[in-house]
């Protein structure tokens, strides 16, 4: 699904004011028609390659690669808050015992991806609850799926000075994301694209 200021972007994507004179100006004599022809469909094709590299440029993760992380279901755009509570609470999936504590986020990835943090570990859990890898570095292949892991490790110690880091890296790059700190609320910080 294609989200809405994306569509949004590309509708706002408009033709020349000129083409529709010159559109006009070329049904008056057949002779301008076959003139004009050959530059509305330059005109037309130029039209489609800038929206499609409007649509390419505006997707999340940039041109760079198409990887990113959502908190309780919302894309990490920005920032989001994460109280302590919430990352060291235990969750339960399931009919057996798979419980986790950390932060839950879910790691979207297009093709081949690994997801790295800089202190702790994360753990990828399936669509049952039941965790299927954990360390420090994971390999993720694109299931079309969001992948769910839980992000393990002493929160109290990422401060501003020395943030946590969550990488994603696939063959197109990487997005990096800090985590900090501040009075026992976790700041989780979209930072850059490489």
């Amino acid at each position: 699904m294609i989200p809405k200021k994306y569509i949004d972007a590309y509708k706002s994507i408009k033709a020349p004011e000129t083409l529709h004179d010159r559109v006009t100006a070329s049904s008056a004599s057949p002779a301008k028609r076959t003139r004009v022809l050959p530059r509305l469909i330059t005109a037309a094709a130029a039209s489609l390659v800038i929206a499609a590299a409007a649509v390419i440029a505006l997707r999340p993760g940039g041109t760079d690669t198409g990887a990113f992380i959502a908190y309780n279901g919302q894309p990490v755009e920005t920032s989001a808050a994460i109280t302590m509570n919430e990352a060291y609470s235990i969750k339960s999936f399931g009919i057996g015992i798979s419980d986790y504590g950390g932060i839950k986020l879910e790691v979207y990835i297009n093709g081949t991806a690994t997801v790295s943090v800089s202190s702790g570990t994360v753990t990828l859990v399936d669509e049952n609850g039941v965790a299927t890898d954990i360390g420090s570095v994971l390999t993720l292949l694109d299931d079309k799926k969001p992948h769910t892991v839980y992000w393990q490790a002493d929160f109290y110690k990422a401060s501003e000075s020395a943030p946590f880091s969550l990488v994603i890296a696939d063959a197109h790059g990487s997005v990096a994301y800090t985590l900090t700190d501040s009075n026992g609320e976790l700041t989780l910080t979209k930072n850059s694209k490489n």
